[in-house]
């Protein structure tokens, strides 16, 4: 073999490897609600404290491991690195709490939607905050994307501010983090880090009334690897992306709402009503409109994803 075949033969090795890991993460992003369903005896607040500690602990072993903890003391040295990831860090988490509330409280659906919309509303904030121009096809998605949030508020009775939520927080963050320019393990490591002593001073103040210790072996056992079930998709979310065509993750990252949406309706048995239907087509149709390419060869997804595309917060 000649040295270019062999070098070509370790770049499709390296894509491939990089497909598989990021298919991987979101996969297991779509499947998380299962995990939290094992523990749904226990109170959201309390399980949204015990993410946040034991997915510092977590992301502080695998820094070491990927010799990154030095990029990560750089960071906690500088104090409006802090700052900046206080912020970042509380939309992080906001999306967290959201979404364990809607896992537990039976609407996984509802996130499902909030996460098939959310590449959409960045490229709404892009607009709103960047002064970006649209094509007249996102103009066409972000139409459709506000019909189908309207005929879902059309059921007075499930109007989808969980939906709104998720999609709100997570495109916020993905759109303020991207601007950060920090390197993505160690600053989702100080994020985690800025919140983990308050998360353990609640913790300790309610000590006695903590629901974890009054459950069985089993259920404690699957609390402890919720840092694990947190972090693990996302260190194969920061080393398959930088193997792949950036179009390729735009369009993998709607594995996690669609694994989500099947299992919500065939595993958990939630309602999926006309209105769901009738919303979810609408959101389907603008996500298509979004791979079109437009003039420049570049179709809407991709060039939301470039700008936006960062460590997910699920």
């Amino acid at each position: 073999m000649t040295p270019k075949t062999l070098e070509k033969n370790d770049s499709d090795k390296q894509i491939r490897l990089g497909n598989f890991q990021i298919i991987l993460c979101f996969s297991l992003w779509g499947f998380l609600p299962l995990y939290f369903k094992l523990i749904k005896s226990i109170d959201v607040v309390e399980v949204l404290l015990y993410r946040i500690c034991f997915s510092f602990l977590f992301m502080l072993l695998l820094i070491l491991l990927q010799k990154q903890f030095g990029e990560f003391l750089l960071l906690l040295k500088d104090k409006k690195n802090i700052l900046k990831l206080t912020v970042s860090s509380a939309l992080m988490i906001a999306n967290w709490g959201i979404f364990i509330f809607a896992v537990l409280t039976n609407r996984v659906i509802e996130t499902s939607f909030g996460y098939f919309i959310s590449p959409l509303f960045s490229i709404i904030f892009s607009r709103v905050f960047l002064s970006e121009s649209l094509t007249k096809l996102q103009k066409v998605a972000i139409a459709l994307v506000i019909l189908a949030i309207a005929i879902k508020a059309l059921n007075i009775t499930a109007f989808p501010w969980i939906s709104l939520l998720v999609a709100v927080s997570f495109s916020l963050y993905g759109l303020y983090k991207k601007k950060l320019h920090m390197p993505a393990l160690p600053s989702f490591t100080l994020e985690m880090g800025i919140f983990t002593l308050p998360a353990l001073l609640l913790l300790a103040l309610n000590f006695s009334e903590n629901m974890a210790f009054q459950q069985p072996a089993l259920t404690q056992f699957y609390l402890l690897l919720i840092g694990v079930v947190s972090c693990i998709p996302l260190a194969l979310f920061n080393s398959g992306v930088k193997k792949i065509k950036l179009s390729h993750t735009a369009f993998f990252q709607y594995i996690t709402p669609s694994i989500s949406f099947l299992t919500s309706i065939f595993i958990f048995k939630e309602v999926f009503s006309f209105y769901d239907f009738i919303a979810f087509s609408l959101i389907w149709i603008s996500i298509i409109l979004s791979t079109i390419k437009g003039k420049k060869g570049r179709n809407t997804l991709e060039n939301t994803a470039k700008k936006y595309l960062d460590i997910p917060a699920v």
